[in-house]
């Protein structure tokens, strides 16, 4: 859903030349990328030991996502539409390279920020009488393994969210000049998203709160699609759809 809707949204930015929406697409295709990389850390996908980039990487694609959606919200003046447009490829580039960077270096590196969760859950875990404390893919955790609080964690959480919030309270003043269907959708989505990375924080492993993050990206992607789809029916048209932004 996320691949489909920023490819969408980019090819139409592209016969454009719109920044704005190049960078709506880039949100999604950056989130979409790195939940694809999560799953593919997952044991026994391509790999069979336990990564740390599994837990990594849905923290690091929200991130990217709320930095493109915030730009996205931005009013840009000509000249700085003309400068980001034109390195729009190289932009894309650059996130390909992360994208193959970040799986390199967790299937290389499995063990990299090991002492560092990506969770609060695992932070204040004990270990339970019956067996080890889960790591956050539900693989036992080292004996002995000491953990940090997690400030990385926690960093990469607090501008996320206050991104999302941001690009939240924009569409919403956009919504109540246009009345137009993205822009609610626009904001109801960046809302989900910012509620899959609490649900993401403060879920433990395998419990039906660990899984609603995954529910609420999904549905995050869904409703500015739906949207999208919305504005399309009514006539508006897809073009004068997205350029309303």
């Amino acid at each position: 859903c996320g691949i489909w809707l920023a490819a969408l949204v980019l090819r139409t930015a592209h016969r454009l030349g719109e920044p704005r929406m190049f960078f709506l697409g880039l949100s999604f295709l950056a989130v979409a990328g790195f939940f694809f990389i999560h799953g593919l850390l997952t044991p026994g996908v391509i790999i069979r030991f336990f990564s740390t980039g599994i837990g990594w990487a849905p923290l690091v694609g929200l991130l990217l996502g709320a930095i493109f959606l915030a730009l996205s919200s931005e009013r840009l003046r000509a000249a700085r539409q003309s400068r980001w447009f034109a390195a729009r490829r190289w932009i894309l580039l650059g996130l390909l390279l992360l994208w193959a960077g970040f799986l390199t270096l967790s299937i290389a590196v499995p063990e990299l920020l090991a002492g560092h969760p990506t969770s609060l859950s695992v932070f204040t875990a004990a270990a339970p009488a019956a067996g080890p404390m889960l790591e956050e893919d539900g693989t036992p955790a080292q004996a002995g393994e000491s953990m940090y609080f997690p400030w990385i964690s926690v960093t990469i959480l607090s501008i996320s969210i206050g991104l999302y919030l941001l690009t939240a309270w924009r569409y919403t003043r956009n919504y109540r000049l246009t009345r137009m269907p993205l822009h609610a959708t626009v904001v109801a989505g960046v809302i989900m998203l910012a509620e899959s990375q609490l649900s993401f924080f403060f879920a433990s492993t395998w419990r039906i709160s660990w899984w609603e993050y995954h529910a609420l990206v999904l549905l995050g992607f869904t409703t500015i699609l739906y949207g999208l789809l919305t504005g399309y029916r009514q006539g508006t048209g897809l073009t004068q759809t997205i350029t309303s932004l």
